[in-house]
Parts: structure tokens; sequence; C-alpha cells
């Protein structure tokens, strides 16, 4: 069975703020890390979004591709703009990326995007 994206999304968001409320000093450090990294500044928000997304890929980083798809969207990503994204990231991670771009592509088909 093919596992859900949505559903995974969501898991791993259920057991961070699990991980949040075991470590909240560190989970404090690091939500303020990653609020200030994301800011609107000479890069917009949404640019960092589709940046980090492209390293998520060739990471494999599962969370991290789901999260960031969905980040980028919201702030105003277009699909072309994702898949752009998903494209840089096969040119620098190969075949490996490709195979966890196809993560990005059934996220945007569970939300309805394509």
């Amino acid at each position: 069975m093919v596992e859900k994206q949505t559903v995974l999304k969501e898991s791993l968001g259920e057991h961070w703020q699990y991980c949040r409320k075991l470590m909240p000093e560190f989970a404090g450090m690091y939500d303020g890390l990653s609020g200030e990294a994301y800011l609107d500044g000479a890069v917009k928000a949404r640019d960092k979004r589709l940046m980090a997304l492209t390293a998520a890929i060739i990471r494999d980083c599962r969370g991290c591709i789901l999260f960031q798809t969905e980040r980028a969207m919201e702030q105003g990503a277009t699909v072309e703009q994702v898949l752009e994204t998903i494209a840089v990231a096969i040119a620098l991670g190969g075949s490996l990326a490709a195979s966890a771009s196809t993560r990005v592509i059934q996220y945007l088909r569970e939300q309805q995007h394509i």
C-alpha cells in the first residue's frame, strides 16, 4: 500500500510536538533559529523554502520534503515553481533525488494542487 504523504506529515508533526514537550529549551532554540532563517530579507521567505526543499530532496528527508513543500506553497510558491525546484534538485542529486521528488508530486496530488 502506498503511504499517504499527508498522513505521514501529520504523524511527523505530532511526534515533533511531543519531542518539543520533552525538550522545550532545545525546541525553543531550534524554533528561534528556523524562524529567523526563514524570514523575508534580501531573499524572500518563499524562495528560502524552495531552496530548503532542494536540499531536502537531495538528502531525502521525508519530513523536510513535506513541510518545506507546504510552507513554500503557503508563502505563495506556485506549482510551477515547486516543479522547477524539483528539477534543480534532480540536476544536483541525480536518480536518488528523482526518487525523493516523487514524494512532492504525491503530496501535491493529495492536496489537489495538481
